[in-house]
């Protein structure tokens, strides 16, 4: 149950920087400011959501264990998602 809350914070903190860092190179400095509001809305949205998310869950008496990967599995896949997309500029900057 605690490593699985350690891991969720520090996919988390992981996510935060590398998404910052993304945000810079993925939208164009013309619309930045707007791509970065965007992008913090829906964190913000996410942020109103989730906590209503996790009340029904343990309301539905799911063990917090499952309740803590049901939380920490989207951080993972916005993890991959990042690593992917890095991935991704890179192989075209070599190719330019």
């Amino acid at each position: 149950m605690i490593p699985v809350a350690i891991v969720a914070l520090a996919l988390f903190l992981g996510h935060a920087s590398i998404a910052e860092r993304h945000r810079r190179q993925i939208y164009p400095t013309v619309i930045r400011s707007n791509g970065v509001g965007i992008a913090s809305g829906w964190g913000r949205a996410a942020a109103i959501i989730g906590p209503y998310i996790a009340g029904q869950l343990f309301a539905a008496q799911l063990p917090l264990q499952q309740v803590l990967s049901l939380i920490a599995a989207p951080y993972i896949i916005v993890a991959i998602a990042c690593l992917a997309l890095d991935r991704l500029q890179k192989r075209i900057r070599s190719e330019r």
